[in-house]
């Protein structure tokens, strides 16, 4: 086959599975690979788990590499089987386990990695490979480059924003915008909107964000089928939410984006940016 497109044409039988791999200390974070998929390869454990590369001409490295696929924390599941109904390539399913418990399991072949099973459930039992809870929310807890103390009570000159940017087609071209966009912007990759849950939304305002952007491939492209369905059902709590805790439900907005659109995402970016500006600076961020 070609280059992947993440269809559902061959999933029954493709023997590829995404891997992230990152070197310890090189910088530049981490690079999605496809590999062929031997089950022997992808341990149940979370990860990540030391790999060796070797290069023809040069030495061997040492890398640290997690699998793209969900898990399932048996402890924690209570058969609830909302994952099931958010899985678009039918690789949840319930089983009976002893004393007839029913939980969630995957099917690891089948699983692609969108992460949505991982946002709908409610105690956290379903794992999402290599893009984690803990791996999100600490890249939202690191510092801003802008300290609050330098911001301005009445007018936000320089907002801090949050972007979650689908791998598939807002987060390359973030990558590859040009610096100088009138925020301070911090963008995190996941493979799906649907893998970001209310939780994360209200967690970019308590770690000191302005406003949140879920840029993404709209219902109609999303790679997994049914992931815009899911992040607008997963946005409209979110903004019930705010709304109870006294957030301003402009401070977050979903846009969609195609490949190609780069000069439409920047003055998506812009826009959103001078809007978040005119508001009451957010009192969690403070």
């Amino acid at each position: 086959c070609g280059p992947c497109r993440e269809c559902s044409e061959c999933i029954a039988t493709c023997e590829k599975k995404l891997l992230a791999v990152s070197v310890p200390g090189a910088g530049g974070g981490e690079a999605l690979v496809r590999i062929p998929w031997i089950r022997e390869r992808f341990p149940r454990q979370e990860g990540p788990w030391e790999m060796i590369i070797e290069q023809p001409d040069g030495p061997r490295v040492t890398a640290r590499a997690s699998a793209v696929i969900c898990q399932v924390w048996e402890e924690l599941c209570r058969g609830c089987a909302d994952c099931v109904q958010a899985c678009s390539y039918e690789a949840r399913r319930m089983v009976s386990r002893k004393e007839g418990m029913v939980i969630s399991e995957v099917d690891a072949a089948l699983c692609r990695g969108c992460g949505a099973c991982a946002a709908v459930c409610p105690t956290g039992a379903s794992v999402m490979g290599h893009f984690t809870e803990r791996h999100l929310v600490g890249q939202l807890e690191e510092p801003w480059s802008s300290p609050a103390g330098q911001r301005r009570r009445t007018r936000i000159e320089r907002p801090r924003l949050v972007a979650f940017a689908c791998h598939w087609s807002a987060y390359p071209l973030l990558e590859s915008t040009p610096v100088g966009l009138p925020a301070d912007l911090r963008t995190i990759r996941v493979m799906c909107l649907s893998a970001v849950h209310p939780g994360l939304m209200l967690r970019a305002f308590e770690t000191g964000a302005d406003g949140v952007l879920l840029l993404g491939c709209g219902p109609s492209r999303c790679h997994y089928g049914s992931g815009g369905e899911i992040v607008e059902d997963q946005l409209n709590t979110a903004r019930r939410l705010m709304d109870t805790l006294g957030i301003d439900g402009r401070r977050i907005r979903s846009e969609t984006v195609a490949p190609g659109q780069a000069e439409r995402l920047i003055r998506t970016v812009r826009r959103f940016a001078k809007a978040v500006g005119t508001l009451e600076p957010n009192l969690l961020a403070d």
